[in-house]
């Protein structure tokens, strides 16, 4: 029981995040961009 309320818990999370995953890939492009430039230091 304590297994399926994870489940739907986990569920909703797992829909929160992929609209999360879509925007933080555009982050991951400018921070890869930043990584880039700090790595010169």
């Amino acid at each position: 029981m304590e297994n399926a309320e994870w489940r739907m818990q986990n569920g909703a999370w797992s829909m929160e995040h992929g609209a999360w995953s879509m925007e933080h890939g555009e982050c991951r492009m400018e921070n890869a961009e930043w990584r880039m430039q700090n790595y010169k230091f």
